[in-house]
């Protein structure tokens, strides 16, 4: 794992435990790529592989038949790959909502299987990227056929952004984020269940599906309301499982801080701080902030990202261990330009305020 990408982990992790310690983020993502290796061991194996699963994925539907028809959602939780699993085993065809980099992952696995295993059931993938994918789900749901999705997919033709913009706000523990509406309104504007079902590992290092609630929302029921009920489901499982859940990076981009904001009256001209008038004001620095790699700029507080625009992280230190400061000082430490550059923007951020 690179540095960078620690760091993200570590940084995500906030979001779901925000009283957690760096020790007990640390051991998580220990246990977590202990996880990722077991997977790896289990498709090593293809024919033990399906010794092993097959007699779980059978009970799964001679105990559930309901999820034969309608929408079933799951997590990138334990073994995700093997979700779909019992479906196959049962010989029923299954459409699977994926994004392009997902299929490129799953796609080998279940090819691999499909050939070795002559498993009678085949996945039907659903790109998202594809062109008419929602009619496609569309016809298959009218049709009684079940469709399976990863909810904590949240992507969508446009990626993040388009989350941020269409997106509604979900509050988890420490952040907010914006999540995607759309399986909630397909499955409203059908009147389809919606199922839940997620692979786990075990203490015996085995694995098995769990099933979670199914939904049947009532007719005039909000797609606001309906995607609440779904990702408080997701995110409860993943509070009770967090070393198997394998998607934080879902959550990089749509935290609901990186909207953009509503412009601060008081820093709407922050241009201020350079008259001469002003030269001797005194100034402190008032929030915490880190340099990340990338030349990023982390808002501690305000669990957000700004372009560093090459600050460093030794300027920061700086200036923030000062009782006051005043920007002729500034000047004469760090040079004019730096002035320029840099005393307007973190005035305007809230970084650097009047004492």
């Amino acid at each position: 794992m690179s540095d960078i990408q620690r760091q993200w982990d570590l940084w995500n992790l906030k979001a779901l435990f925000p009283d957690w310690g760096e020790q007990e983020r640390e051991g998580l993502l220990r246990v977590g790529a202990a996880q990722d290796a077991r997977q790896q061991e289990l498709f090593g194996d293809p024919a033990e592989a399906r010794q092993r699963f097959e007699p779980g994925a059978r009970r799964v539907m001679r105990e559930h038949p309901d999820l034969k028809t309608g929408l079933t959602v799951s997590l990138h939780l334990g073994p995700y790959s093997l979700a779909p699993v019992p479906w196959l085993v049962a010989g029923l065809d299954i459409h699977v909502l994926v994004n392009s980099t997902s299929l490129a992952e799953i796609k080998p696995i279940y090819d691999g299987l499909q050939a070795g295993l002559r498993l009678p059931g085949r996945v039907v993938w659903v790109p998202i990227e594809g062109e008419g994918f929602a009619l496609r789900l569309w016809r298959a749901l009218r049709r009684n056929q079940p469709v399976f999705a990863f909810l904590d997919g949240n992507d969508g033709l446009d990626g993040c952004e388009g989350t941020l913009r269409q997106g509604i706000r979900h509050g988890l523990p420490g952040r907010d984020i914006r999540v995607r509406t759309g399986l909630a309104r397909l499955a409203l504007r059908l009147r389809c269940p919606v199922h839940s079902l997620v692979t786990v590992w075990d203490d015996q290092g085995g694995f098995n599906w769990q099933r979670g609630p199914t939904w049947r929302w009532p007719c005039g029921t909000a797609a606001e309301a309906a995607t609440g009920e779904l990702f408080d489901w997701g995110f409860g499982v993943i509070r009770r499982h967090p070393a198997q859940w394998r998607a934080w990076n879902m959550l990089t981009g749509v935290y609901d801080s990186y909207r953009p904001a509503t412009p601060d009256p008081a820093a709407a001209d922050p241009w201020w701080i350079l008259a001469t008038a002003f030269r001797d004001t005194r100034l402190v620095w008032r929030r915490a902030a880190e340099v990340w790699p990338g030349d990023m700029l982390e808002d501690v507080a305000g669990n957000c990202f700004y372009a560093a625009e090459g600050l460093q992280a030794g300027e920061i230190g700086h200036l923030r261990g000062l009782g006051s400061f005043s920007p002729s000082e500034l000047t004469e430490w760090r040079g004019k330009e730096w002035g320029v550059r840099h005393l307007p923007r973190l005035v305007a951020l809230g970084f650097i305020a009047p004492q």
